[in-house]
């Protein structure tokens, strides 16, 4: 297969669509209740990587462009805004905020990047994970918005 590069602009909800097919899918695990004891997941290659760099008059760091794979489609953005809509975008096209779903996305050197999202992530929706140390995520994930805790889209460190 030809790898495919979209710059965030040219996304639209029906071209996420068809990169978003479920490969496979392990079935959550329900209690006596019926109620989602363990979510299951919706296998789909992807992963996410930013490029950073430093100011050295300011000794400031930041991120320059995001990118974020499904399959062999590969979705470049500039801004912190651009891929909270990406994300927000895979939720409702997955239907992921009402379904007992979540997606897994992997992320080489998850702490890392972990230092750079969690402040803009927070802002949009629910963060919950496991963490070795306070800044060394192995896995986070995060819900449809503020309001719920269901994860939506895990992020798993490729590394560990």
């Amino acid at each position: 297969m030809k790898k495919k590069f979209y710059m965030f602009y040219n996304i639209d909800r029906a071209k996420l669509k068809k990169m978003l097919k479920i490969a496979y899918k392990i079935d959550p695990i329900y209690n006596k209740k019926g109620e989602v004891k363990k979510f299951g997941h919706y296998l789909i290659p992807s992963g996410f990587d930013i490029e950073t760099s430093k100011d050295d008059d300011t000794c400031a760091a930041f991120m320059y462009i995001w990118q974020f794979s499904i399959y062999d489609n590969v979705i470049f953005g500039r801004t912190w805004k651009e891929l909270i809509q990406l994300l927000k975008m895979i939720i409702e096209v997955l239907q992921l905020a009402s379904s007992p779903y979540k997606m897994t996305v992997l992320i080489h050197n998850t702490s890392y990047e972990w230092q750079f999202m969690r402040k803009y992530l927070v802002k949009e929706f629910q963060l919950a994970g496991f963490f070795l140390d306070a800044r060394e995520p192995v896995t986070f994930s995060i819900s449809a918005n503020r309001n719920t805790d269901k994860p939506c889209i895990e992020f798993q460190d490729s590394m560990k």
